[in-house]
């Protein structure tokens, strides 16, 4: 999340620098177009850093669900019905 708020907030930076026609006090505008295009590289990284950190988080998440329904199942199909924790079911000849 973290480098998602830092490359919007260049990426921002640089485009009300533009905007406000103030990037001249820092640059030559004869290089203007790749402070511009620069704009558009790190918004497009900034992103892709916010998918990934969606993906990730998603992830997480669901693996945590699916460890969980597993136990669950487990633990509700051992021998005679009964619950039983699962280190029982390591050391059981059944």
């Amino acid at each position: 999340m973290i480098r998602f708020l830092i490359l919007f907030g260049f990426a921002y930076l640089f485009l009300h620098l533009h905007l406000t026609g103030d990037i001249s006090k820092y640059i030559n505008m004869r290089y203007g177009y790749l402070s511009f295009l620069m704009i558009f590289i790190i918004g497009f990284m900034a992103v892709y850093q916010l998918v990934k950190w969606n993906k990730e988080g998603s992830k997480q998440h669901h693996t945590s669900e699916k460890r969980f329904s597993v136990m669950t199942t487990v633990m509700k199909t051992t021998p005679g019905g009964r619950k039983r924790s699962p280190m029982c079911l390591l050391f059981s000849p059944f």
